[in-house]
């Protein structure tokens, strides 16, 4: 193999992403990526095992991130409960619009072998552990409504999660306007009084 195509793992999962992203993991072929690379399919597995490892790989590689984002948030002795709430919303909803990567995170998991799809589950309820004991904070606090901190959590999720499919960068609102709006919501309830 020439010199000038080695790929580091960062070149190697962003290409990869963009492929996956663009054709769909289960429309997207080894070949594929290998011509993405410009390499031979053989020449591609000095790199990756196979399809489904490089798919596991994204998605450790992604969710990694995700909790170090809102690890780092919830350890800022700086904030109250309230002000770690918004910048989880608006850390998570940059993540999902600015980030490829999340776009495959959200839409390939049923692609994951068995075992890798439970590491990733575990790793995706620690996420989901952390927001619900922010919020619990809040409520021993008295600044949030004692409400079930895991539904509050899994609404957070959810609610931002599939930002990447509709919010354009540069439409009508902002992407920190519409995290505002996210944590309006969650906070407030969009309900006239």
């Amino acid at each position: 193999m020439p010199r000038h195509n080695r790929l580091d793992r960062v070149d190697l999962l962003s290409k990869a992403v963009a492929v996956i992203r663009r054709n769909g993991y289960r429309e997207t072929s080894l070949e594929d990526l290998a011509k993405e690379f410009n390499f031979t399919k053989p020449a591609l597995y000095y790199y990756v095992d196979s399809k489904e490892a490089l798919l596991y790989e994204i998605y450790d590689k992604t969710i990694d991130e995700w909790l170090g984002v809102i690890k780092a948030i919830n350890d800022n002795s700086t904030m109250s409960p309230d002000q770690k709430i918004r910048e989880v919303v608006r850390q998570f909803t940059h993540l999902c619009v600015d980030r490829d990567e999340m776009a495959v995170f959200f839409s390939e998991k049923a692609y994951l072998s068995d075992h890798h799809f439970q590491a990733i589950s575990v790793k995706e309820r620690e996420v989901v552990d952390i927001i619900a004991a922010i919020v619990s904070q809040g409520v021993e606090l008295g600044v949030m409504k004692p409400m079930s901190a895991k539904v509050i959590a899994y609404g957070l999720v959810g609610m931002t999660a599939w930002s990447y499919r509709w919010i354009v960068p540069d439409g009508a609102l902002s992407v920190d306007e519409i995290a505002d709006t996210y944590y309006k919501i969650l906070s407030q309830g969009f309900m006239a009084d």
